[in-house]
């Protein structure tokens, strides 16, 4: 959620290597591998949401705007609202940048010439805050939302506005087509004891942005429905209230994330990292009653 020009401002849903996931969680000891602390619908609460790791450095000099913070490599698109294609990109190929003015810019990003995320980018007048609104098309139902942003340190004298590195504050709005999450799992049926997981447990994950998937906890890619092409989900249940999910694009790993259910069973913290920028969002969802 936390990426400036590529955002996703949604439950996009993720992961890798295991080890990963469970270097931040803290599970609970009351929560055995027969029980099923996922089930159920969850909201995500937009004024809980926190963020880590990187912030976008962006830039527009020269009539070029620039996204440097990513491991896919530096994003560079002339600022003359065309659209123009870019290489190395995994959920968009081509991107257009067009200025309003000094302080406002939009960005719209696309794929197979379908816009998949657009979003205006406004600087304060101080240059010290940045907000973006977008809408994010890459779903079957389009979310929107508004996402607000520091300057890291001051602004730098005589630079476009946009120029420098942005942390992530708060999801200022978020519509209702990204707030929530339905996740449903067969019962588990124990052969012996409660000690250990059955990996052949069948689970339902839908959205309400139109995302759905189907399969089993088992590590392995399950097609996600709703979404781009070629997008797919694994999931593995590392403990007994601690999910791993896995969302790669196309083969190529995009998306991180682990979902941690509360003691209670009526909240779950899920950190989600952006794979490719190495930016993470830590959402509190609450249980629907």
């Amino acid at each position: 959620m936390n990426r400036v020009g590529i955002a996703c401002a949604t439950l996009c849903l993720f992961g890798t290597t295991l080890w990963m996931a469970k270097a931040d969680a803290t599970t609970s000891g009351t929560w055995t591998w027969a029980d099923r602390p996922f089930d159920g619908t969850w909201i995500i609460q937009p004024n809980l949401t926190a963020f880590e790791l990187r912030a976008p450095t962006l830039s527009l000099d020269g009539g070029v705007f620039r996204r440097t913070d990513c491991r896919t490599g530096p994003l560079e698109v002339p600022a003359d609202g065309a659209s123009h294609e870019v290489k190395g990109q995994v959920i968009f190929d081509s991107a257009a940048v067009r200025v309003r003015d000094r302080h406002h810019i939009e960005l719209v990003e696309s794929l197979a010439a379908k816009q998949v995320w657009k979003g205006v980018y406004a600087v304060s007048s101080d240059g010290r805050t940045l907000t973006v609104e977008f809408e994010d098309d890459r779903a079957a139902k389009p979310v929107t939302g508004t996402l607000a942003y520091e300057h890291d340190g001051e602004p730098i004298a005589g630079a476009q506005p946009l120029s420098g590195t942005w942390l992530p504050k708060k999801i200022v709005q978020l519509s209702a087509s990204g707030l929530t999450m339905t996740f449903k799992t067969d019962p588990v049926e124990m052969v012996s004891d409660q000690s250990s997981p059955d990996l052949t447990v069948k689970f339902s994950l839908t959205h309400s942005d139109g995302r759905s998937a189907e399969g089993k906890t088992d590590a392995h890619d399950y097609p996600l429905n709703g979404y781009l092409p070629r997008a797919s989900v694994a999931l593995t249940r590392l403990e007994p209230n601690l999910l791993q999910i896995n969302r790669t694009q196309g083969g190529q790993l995009v998306e991180i994330s682990r979902a941690l259910v509360s003691d209670d069973g009526q909240s779950m913290t899920l950190s989600q990292t952006d794979w490719l920028c190495q930016a993470k969002t830590i959402f509190t969802l609450k249980l629907k009653q």
